[in-house]
């Protein structure tokens, strides 16, 4: 048997073998493992006995390690983690004791590629234009390949500036460019793997900086805003500093921003501290880079000059400098301009001065005066200052005639003709070397300057004559000239009574005054004729005049007569001689029959005439009167009137009585013969007399005037009067009585102005009697005078220069109006007739009253002037006129109504609420101010009403209205709620449901500080039913209202008030397009102007309108239809 260890151990044949190899198997075996795996070697021998096993590695002995095992009888050798160390020639050696063989495995350790490097910077960067080289570095068996890629593209393919270095295990990149950035992969691979190395290249560039728009020098002006830039870009973004002159900018101060990442400096309100050498350094990982930018502040130009000067005076032919002071840097230059034209330097009147800083004006000449420029200007830029230039003439008065006389009361002009000077001279005037106060055209001064510098003495007195003097003045120097004046004072008489009484039979002295300049002589008439040195008269040494002793012939007008060189002129007194009364009838004895009548005459003489009294038993029943002569009348005798009977005559100055004695018979004892009644027969002593009252009359025109004429005469229809003179036609205007005569004129004018007298032409007795004269102004109609005028109507002046026959009147006339010379206007109004020397004045305005001279001067030398004063008449017109309306809270406000009217004369203004007068002004909380202006304070809801101011003269009235309306607070108002979406709603539409209509007025609305949410433009009332709110959408394009969100159920609440208080209460619903409507309304309402309406609406806050509207809107009836 065999001793194989493969052999049976059933057999115990022992047989011997020497170890072989069995199974074909080979003496040397190639056998490949991959790093890491296990490999496990067999020996396949067959030998008997079983042989002893050495495992060898070229030639070592093996033996058991952590990773190397034998087994199964040493016939396996285990490798564990095959490594590249494990590879070799391992051999199988078996012996026995028939011999001795061996296995050879050749074992061959494949290693997949490995990157060997270390601390590996997968992320590398290269400056740009640098060179680079990335390794791959790996190991691997078999021998690895390489193999590179760019963005996953064949580098070698796609970059012809790569390199690849020993066998490709290392890539250079020569002078990188942005674009060699990117994801590089190297990948290694053999038979048993392959594996990848992946860098992200960066290209890294400088910072660089953008000089296209880069300046090296920044020119700014002072005070502003400098930015400077330093456009400098890198990768990575590079940090960006700043420096200042080489050190660093302090960044604490507050004028310095940095912006875009520090590219940009901001330097506000630069100054020139800030002029300097500014850099930029940039700096990142590839590099670093400066930029310099020289900083330079330029100052605009200043001119130094005093800011209170607004202009530089010279006196004409004096030098002058204008300098101009400029700064700035760089520093400026200067030019001149006089009145925006270039300074003419070659006039030698003109220089100018080093750098053009002065200007010198050599003898300075009025033509020179104006705005002169001075314009400094730079690169910073330009100022310019103007100076103007007054050139000052001094003042000079023209000589001329200086001495003067005037005739007191007119007025008179002392000349001052200015004929050069600038600025225009003052001009002041004095008298007797003080100062007169004057005033531009003040008619309400005695003294005028007029517009050629005159002096205008309007009303001359004797105390204006002396020493005149004109002195103009300007900031040149000064001229004088003096005048003398005479004034010659027309006489002037008074007396210490115009009415004096006198007794007859008793002396009385009229006492007179006269003056005037020269002093006059006075002397006195009566009737038209001198009574100095008739019997009886004396004229004393004061001018009074003696009467020894009156006679009642001496009644009478006295005139005492003043007169000078001047003229002459009176004083009249009417002197009355009245006699005591005195009875001079022959006495008699009266009788008379039971039951018949009797008159008694008691005819009484005296001045005044005497009232006649009665005293007996005359009037027992009844039956007795006296008439205005005093006589008795006795219409039925009864014997108790028998007895003595008493007349008395009594005036002013006394009292006398005479006794009858009256007889009364019975029918039985009468005879035919004894009924005639006993008469007192005339005194041919008596004088008569006639007596005018009133003794001096002024009446209106239009007015009546009655004058009464009195008499003691029997016969008073032979009385007659006279007007001026000339006999009045009794026709027309004369009325009798039985002891008197009425003058009478219904409506009296100018033409009855004038000397009344009445007269009685005694034939029988050879007398004529006739009154002493009474004087009747009737006051002239505005339009019948030049003095006084309508404005608007034509003014006509009248020349009167009262020249004498023997004067040549051939000359020239021309008016002055308020001391300037009037000229014609533009609308033609003025113009002069120059055939008589009237003004005429079409269209007169108030623009035309004042002071008017006609001046003549005649071909020979002769000068006149005569003056009128003229007043315009004119309606009142509002100076300021009431609003229309105006609305007031009843919560203590005050109310102030103001208007004010001019007019002339003098307007009257008053108030009236509602038409009528405002009684309810009590001074305290109603008040009438001074300005006529009414002040309510406080309010009440009482004060509603029309207020009217009118004003009032007697030409006519004009009248402002208010419509005042105080409310209770708050008013009547409606809600709206508001919620939902936005919606116009438009109430054209609206149907009305009534059953009449009876007027219809529109009312338009005053304008409101506030807009409703629905802008209503007209408003019409059907009173009493119904009212229609119409709102033209068109019509308010440009009316801004507010809306809010309301829903369809939208709803207003109106009241509509009523002059006389009545009111309509109205709710407008939209949803059912209905008007309902209730109130205190009258059915037969009329519209009148005084209607008014207003309405108020409240808005709720809501989702989507969170603000209140409070809108109050009046409505003014304007009209009715």
């Amino acid at each position: 048997m065999s001793a194989s260890p493969l052999a049976s151990p059933a057999c115990p044949i022992f047989r011997i073998l020497p170890p072989s190899i069995v199974n074909n198997g080979q003496l040397v075996n190639e056998i490949t493992r991959v790093k890491g795996e296990s490999l496990v070697l067999t020996c396949l021998l067959r030998a008997i006995p079983l042989p002893t096993i050495i495992w060898t590695k070229n030639d070592q002995v093996l033996f058991d390690t952590e990773r190397i095992s034998m087994k199964d009888n040493d016939f396996q050798l285990h490798i564990e983690n095959i490594s590249l160390n494990d590879r070799g020639s391992y051999q199988c050696q078996a012996e026995n004791l028939a011999g001795r063989s061996q296995q050879i495995f050749d074992v061959q350790v494949y290693i997949p590629p490995e990157i060997h490097l270390s601390n590996i910077n997968l992320n590398p960067y290269v400056v740009l234009g640098k060179n680079i080289v990335l390794s791959c570095s790996g190991f691997g068996v078999p021998e690895i390949n390489y193999q590179w890629f760019k963005d996953e593209r064949s580098l070698l393919e796609s970059h012809s500036y790569a390199r690849l270095l020993e066998n490709g295990a290392r890539l250079q990149i020569d002078t990188a460019h942005s674009s060699d950035a990117g994801h590089y992969s190297c990948q290694m691979s053999n038979i048993v793997g392959q594996v990848n190395l992946t860098y992200q290249l960066d290209v890294f560039i400088p910072p660089t900086i953008d000089r296209s728009n880069l300046v090296e020098t920044y020119q700014i002006k002072f005070n502003q805003t400098a930015r400077l830039e330093c456009p400098m870009y890198g990768k990575p973004e590079p940090h960006i500093m700043w420096l200042i002159n080489g050190r660093d900018l302090n960044r604490n101060n507050d004028r310095y921003e940095l912006m875009d990442d520090n590219r940009v400096l901001i330097i506000n309100s630069v100054n020139l501290h800030d002029n300097a050498r500014y850099t930029c350094i940039g700096t990142n990982i590839a590099g670093e880079l400066s930029n310099h930018i020289d900083l330079q502040i330029f100052v605009p130009p200043t001119i130094q000059r005093d800011p209170t000067v607004d202009s530089v005076n010279v006196i004409q032919n004096h030098h002058i400098a204008l300098t101009c002071k400029a700064n700035g840097d760089p520093s400026p230059s200067v030019s001149w301009e006089k009145d925006g034209l270039p300074v003419d330097t070659v006039n030698s009147r003109y220089r100018i001065g080093p750098a053009g800083f002065q200007l010198l004006i050599i003898q300075a000449e009025p033509s020179q005066a104006g705005i002169y420029t001075c314009l400094a200007y730079s690169k910073a830029g330009e100022v310019k200052e103007q100076f103007r230039l007054i050139v000052l003439v001094p003042p000079r008065i023209q000589r001329e005639n200086t001495s003067f006389i005037a005739v007191a009361p007119k007025p008179i002009e002392l000349p001052c003709n200015v004929i050069q000077g600038h600025p225009a001279p003052i001009v002041k005037w004095f008298h007797d070397d003080i100062e007169l106060k004057v005033s531009d055209g003040n008619i309400n001064l005695k003294y005028i300057i007029s517009s050629s510098n005159s002096l205008l003495l309007l009303h001359t007195s004797k105390y204006d004559d002396g020493k005149y003097q004109c002195m103009i003045i300007n900031e040149a120097g000064h001229d004088s000239i003096d005048f003398h004046l005479d004034i010659y004072v027309p006489p002037t008489v008074m007396v210490e009574s115009n009415e004096i009484i006198g007794i007859v039979n008793t002396p009385i002295t009229l006492n007179c005054h006269a003056d005037g300049y020269p002093l006059p002589v006075v002397y006195w008439t009566k009737a038209g004729r001198s009574i100095d040195g008739q019997p009886g008269f004396q004229t004393l040494n004061n001018g009074s005049l003696r009467i020894h002793h009156l006679r009642v012939q001496d009644t009478g007008y006295y005139l005492c007569w003043a007169e000078n060189l001047v003229q002459r002129t009176y004083a009249q007194i009417r002197l009355e001689v009245q006699v005591p009364p005195s009875i001079d009838q022959i006495e008699k004895y009266y009788s008379g029959t039971v039951g018949q009548s009797i008159k008694l005459s008691c005819q009484a003489n005296g001045i005044p005439i005497p009232t006649i009294t009665w005293h007996g038993v005359y009037n027992v029943s009844g039956t007795a009167s006296i008439d205005s002569f005093g006589n008795l009348y006795i219409s039925q005798l009864e014997r108790y009137h028998e007895g003595e009977i008493i007349c008395y005559a009594q005036n002013t100055i006394g009292q006398t009585s005479k006794t009858f004695t009256l007889m009364v018979l019975d029918h039985e004892t009468t005879t035919t013969t004894e009924i005639a009644t006993i008469e007192y027969e005339p005194n041919s002593k008596q004088i008569l007399f006639l007596i005018i009252s009133p003794n001096n009359l002024i009446v209106d025109y239009g007015d009546t005037l009655e004058l009464i004429c009195q008499t003691n005469s029997i016969k008073p229809f032979d009385i007659q009067w006279l007007h001026n003179g000339h006999l009045v036609d009794r026709s027309n205007y004369l009325v009798y009585s039985y002891d008197r005569s009425f003058l009478q004129i219904t409506k009296a004018n100018d033409e009855h102005t004038g000397i009344y007298q009445c007269f009685l032409n005694d034939s029988l007795n050879q007398q004529f009697i006739i009154s002493m004269p009474i004087t009747v102004t009737v006051r002239p109609h505005p339009n019948s005078q030049h003095h006084a005028i309508i404005t608007g109507h034509r003014l006509i002046l009248s020349c009167e220069i009262g020249i004498a026959e023997d004067v040549n009147f051939l000359g020239t006339i021309e008016w002055f109006h308020n001391g300037s010379p009037l000229k014609q206007d533009s609308l033609n109004r003025n113009r002069i007739d120059y055939r008589n020397g009237t003004l005429i004045i079409d269209q007169t305005s108030g623009s035309d009253a004042g002071v008017y001279k006609c001046v003549f001067e005649g071909d020979n030398g002769t000068r006149l002037e005569s003056y009128r004063s003229v007043n315009i008449l004119t309606q009142p017109t509002f100076t300021i006129k009431l609003p229309r309306s105006t609305l007031r809270p009843a919560n203590g406000s005050m109310l102030m109504l103001n208007c004010l009217a001019d007019a002339w004369p003098e307007p009257t203004l008053k108030w009236t609420k509602n038409g009528t007068i405002l009684t309810e002004i009590d001074g305290v909380r109603l008040q009438l101010l001074p300005n006529n202006s009414l002040k309510i304070d406080p309010v009440q809801v009482s004060d509603t009403g029309r207020y009217t101011c009118s004003a009032e003269n007697a030409l006519g009235t004009a009248t402002t209205t208010c419509d005042v309306i105080v409310y209770e607070v708050p008013l009547t108002t409606s809600i709206r709620h508001l919620h939902g979406e936005l919606k116009r709603i438009s109430i054209d539409n609206i149907e009305l449901h009534s059953n009449s209509i009876f007027k219809r007025a529109t009312l338009n609305k005053v304008q409101s500080n506030m807009v409703p949410l629905f802008q209503t433009l007209s408003v019409f009332l059907f009173p009493p039913s119904l009212i229609t709110l119409t709102t033209p959408m068109a019509m308010i394009e440009n009316v801004s209202s507010s809306f809010c969100s309301i829903d369809d159920a939208y709803q207003r609440d109106m009241i509509i008030s009523f002059a006389d208080g009545s009111h309509v209460n109205i709710i407008e619903r939209v949803s059912d397009k209905r008007i309902e409507f209730n109130g205190s309304y009258p059915d037969n309402y009329e519209f009148k102007n005084s209607t008014f309406f207003t309405e108020t609406m409240v808005q709720t806050d809501s989702a989507s309108c969170s603000h209140q509207q409070h809108v109050s809107v009046f409505f003014q009836c304007i009209s009715v239809l």
